[in-house]
Order: structure tokens, then sequence, then C-alpha cells
């Protein structure tokens, strides 16, 4: 029975038969180009031949597309990569562009780390999206969380880490401040986001927001620095739905997970304003301590609005 046939096959080839190898004949006693063809195409159909020669479509060019890479001092170099392609590839090629050990290299989207050996396509690079490409051992300006430097306002940096509580007491939107000794933050670019910056500006202005701490995973930092704070994403209920933030930068620690990055482990937690004429104040005490830990619960997403990123080595 002819295996890729069908009714035509099996009339074609009781017309052909005869002359098939075996049957009283070979391919070379065929002098008929045409016939030539159809015999060929019959043994493949019955699965005694190749498929033909004439049968075959060429093979096609994978369409290209055009992204960018930038690193981390904003430089950046289009690329025209097809999706097919891996991501070592597509780094070497940027590296040599921009300079630097592509060994030595990352490249990023959207805040995850691609891996060398999986092809654009797996990450869903498409035509004009733009990776990141920073150092990885640590050397870059904001490793270890490798942010896309769009969203980033390096002008507002500053490093705590190692120094102590100075025990000056601050204040920002009417709410005593702690700085966040012992981190260091990345600042967001925040200023041509939203309609003013009353809520930022100032220390003692009208309309000021007080800061709030929001520990969270590595993934989750990224997301929020990307997107702001999303409720569907929230895993915290305890005190109703809502995004849940503290004036204490310690006690927001608690809620961070660790995460490694070149052999070390680190803890992130979101520096954030907080509207204080939408949250709701609830306290947790500590059974072990006694200790009160005042937390604020936000049900609009909209009333917390990231400006930091604090990291430190744990």
């Amino acid at each position: 029975m002819a295996s890729r046939g069908d009714a035509h096959t099996l009339a074609l080839s009781s017309h052909l038969m005869p002359s098939i190898p075996g049957h009283g004949g070979s391919l070379d006693d065929w002098d008929d180009e045409e016939a030539r063809e159809q015999l060929e195409v019959l043994l493949w159909l019955v699965g005694s031949g190749p498929e033909p020669s004439h049968c075959r479509q060429p093979p096609v060019a994978a369409p290209q597309m055009s992204i960018s890479v930038r690193d981390l001092a904003g430089n950046h170099v289009r690329v025209n990569a097809e999706a097919q392609r891996t991501v070592a590839e597509v780094k070497a090629c940027a590296a040599s562009a921009l300079g630097g050990d592509p060994a030595l290299q990352v490249l990023a989207v959207a805040g995850e780390i691609l891996q060398e050996a999986m092809r654009l396509q797996d990450y869903g690079v498409a035509e004009g999206c733009t990776l990141c490409m920073a150092p990885w051992e640590g050397h870059a300006a904001n490793a270890p969380l490798l942010l896309e430097p769009r969203f980033l306002a390096p002008q507002h940096d500053f490093d705590l880490t190692g120094v102590p509580n100075d025990g000056v007491a601050l204040s920002r939107g009417g709410e005593a401040y702690v700085r966040p000794f012992g981190w260091r933050r990345h600042a967001l670019a925040v200023d041509a986001k939203y309609s003013d910056t009353t809520w930022l500006d100032g220390r003692m202005a009208a309309g000021q927001w007080p800061v709030g701490y929001h520990g969270t995973t590595l993934p989750a930092a990224r997301a929020i620095v990307a997107q702001g704070f999303r409720l569907c994403m929230s895993r915290r209920a305890t005190f109703g739905l809502g995004v849940y933030t503290t004036p204490d930068v310690d006690y927001a620690e608690r809620y961070a997970e660790a995460f490694e990055h070149a052999g070390r482990r680190f803890k992130v937690v979101i520096q954030a304003r907080v509207n204080p004429a939408k949250r709701r104040r609830v306290e947790r005490r500590d059974p072990a301590t006694g200790a009160v830990a005042n937390i604020w619960v936000n049900p609009n997403e909209r009333d917390v609005r990231p400006y930091g990123v604090l990291v430190r080595e744990v």
C-alpha cells in the first residue's frame, strides 16, 4: 500500500509499475524527462525513493530584525539579527562595537538576565527591542541589580554602605524619616513620570508624601521598577489587599529575599513615597521582642510611588 499516496497515486502506479526497477526497467531507461519526474514522485510516494529534487523547496532565509543594545553608560549600537540567533552571538556582536570583553558581560531585558545558549525568540525579543549589556562581575554601577539605564537617575544615587545611623531627626511628608543606613540606593527616573513632583520635592512642602520601604525579591523589584506596584502580584493580605510599606527599613528587610550574584548574597528593598491620605495604619507586635512595627496599607497601587531601589550585601 502506498504510504504517502491516495487513489490517484495507486492509479498512477498501475500505469507506470511495469517500468519500475524490478518490474522490467530502470530509471535510466526513461528518456522522457516529464515521465522520469513522474516516476521519481511515484517512488517517493510509495516509500521506495528519496524526495525528488524538483519537489524540494529552496531554503527561505530567516527575516532579520533590528534591535538596540545599550550599556550602562548610555552608549548603544544597532544589531541586525535573526530571531534564531543565540544570546551569545548577539552579545559578541554588540561587545565588538561597544567595547569590553563579552565573556565578562551579560545581556538583560526588562531586568531579566538572558542565558547565552538561549535564542532571542525564546525571550520574545522582537523588532525594536532594547537589550541592556552590563558587566557580570559586579563592576556595573547598579550591579547586582542590572536594571535598564532608562529607568535610572544616577545623579540622585547615594551610598550609605557601612555608614552608621547618625541619629539626626528628619521628616518627610509629616512623618519621621530614617535614612537607609547600611544600604546603597539607586535612584529611579520619576521627574517625567507624574504630572508634578510635589509628592517628592522639598522637606516641608505641602502635599509631600512620607517615605515607605517595601522588602521584596529581585525579580519583583525589577518588575516594580519597570511597571510600578501591581496589586495582582501581591502575596500579602494579612491586613487586607493593598501595597504594604513601612517607615522602618530594618523591618522591611525581613520581607526581602536574599539572592546571589557573582558568588555573593544580597537583599533588595524598594524605597517609595506613600500617599498619606489614602493609607491605612496598622501595627504588628513581635511576640519574641515585644517591638511594635508600623505598617502602611494602601489599597490603590497608584498611591505608592517607587523612587529608589536599595541593595546591600548580606
